[in-house]
C-alpha cells in the first residue's frame, strides 16, 4: 500500500487529544493492532499510516509513548529504530534521588 498522509493531517492527528491528552485516531489505530492479530492486510496498512505519522516528532513521541508498555506492538512498528528515542521517556540520572 501506498500512503501519504499531508504535514497538517499528521498534525491534526497526534493534536487530536482527549480529557487525559491521549491521541484519539493514534490510540484507534493501536486498538486495531492489539484486536486484529489475523488481519494481515489491516496491520500491514495500519503500521505504513503509524509510521508515516512517526516522521513527524511529535507524532513518533506521541505513538512511541502510548506503545511503551505494548513492547510487541512498538517492536512491530518501528524495530530497532525505536530503542534510541525511548530513551528520552527514562528519567535524566540528575532527577534521581541518591541512595544514602
Amino acid at each position: 500500500m501506498s500512503l501519504s498522509i499531508h504535514l497538517e493531517g499528521k498534525q491534526n492527528i497526534t493534536n487530536h487529544m482527549d480529557e487525559d491528552g491521549v491521541s484519539i485516531i493514534i490510540a484507534a489505530m493501536i486498538k486495531r493492532l492489539e484486536d486484529n492479530p489475523d488481519l494481515p492486510d489491516l496491520r500491514k496498512n495500519l503500521i505504513v499510516a503509524l509510521t508515516n505519522i512517526a516522521e513527524l516528532p511529535d507524532g513518533f513521541q506521541t505513538i512511541t509513548w502510548q506503545l511503551v508498555t505494548k513492547i510487541d506492538i512498538l517492536d512491530e512498528v518501528f524495530g530497532p529504530s525505536a530503542v534510541k528515542p525511548l530513551h528520552n521517556f527514562l528519567p535524566k540520572l540528575a532527577e534521581l534521588e541518591e541512595d544514602e
